[in-house]
This record gives C-alpha cells, sequence and structure tokens, in this order.
C-alpha cells in the first residue's frame, strides 16, 4: 500500500517557485493552463489504456522542481499544494463534488 505524503510546506518559501510555474504558464498556455490538457481513452477493451496530457508548463515546472530540490517525494507534495493554492483542486483527495480542473492565468 502507498504512503501518503502530506508534509506541510509553507508557500511562503516558495514565492520564487510559484512565479516559475506562472512564468512558464504564460509563457507555454498565454490564454490560460488547464491541469488536464487532452484524455483519449483506447477503444480496445482487453487492454484498457487511459492517456492523459498535463500541459507543457507543467511538466518543465516539475523539472525544474526536481532539478532544484532532487527530493520526489517533496516535490509530489510542493506540487500538490502550489496547485492547491492556485484552486486547481476544491477539496482534498476523494471529494467527488469539485471541479477536475480549473484554468489559471
Amino acid at each position: 500500500m502507498g504512503r501518503l505524503i502530506t508534509p506541510d510546506i509553507d508557500l511562503d518559501f516558495h514565492t520564487e517557485d510559484i512565479a516559475l510555474l506562472r512564468e512558464l504558464a504564460h509563457e507555454y498556455h498565454p490564454r490560460g493552463m488547464m491541469l488536464v490538457e487532452k484524455m483519449r481513452v483506447s477503444d480496445e477493451r482487453e487492454h484498457f489504456l487511459l492517456t492523459i496530457q498535463v500541459p507543457r508548463a507543467l511538466v518543465e515546472w516539475v523539472k525544474e522542481m526536481n532539478r532544484k530540490y532532487q527530493d520526489k517525494a517533496f516535490v509530489l507534495s510542493l506540487i500538490r499544494r502550489v496547485l492547491e493554492e492556485l484552486d486547481f483542486f476544491d477539496g482534498g483527495p476523494g471529494d467527488d463534488d469539485g471541479p477536475l480542473y480549473r484554468s489559471i492565468h
């Protein structure tokens, strides 16, 4: 069973990281960025495959955070915390009534 990663991350210490994400979002997605850009489901019943494409800005930001901190568990928590702060998620995991994604500008 996987472990739940929930360190208390103070975003006041990560203003540069958040600014970088915003810069990348403006650069790659000038009309706004959605957490999920495309979803594709295979037609094969036996070998079901779901493909999710995330925005390029987020991919580039995650690469930079991994280079900067070199701690995958921390980076995963940072990503979740920043996306929560930017209102991509309404509540905690398992809240079914919130939107899957929102746009930021």
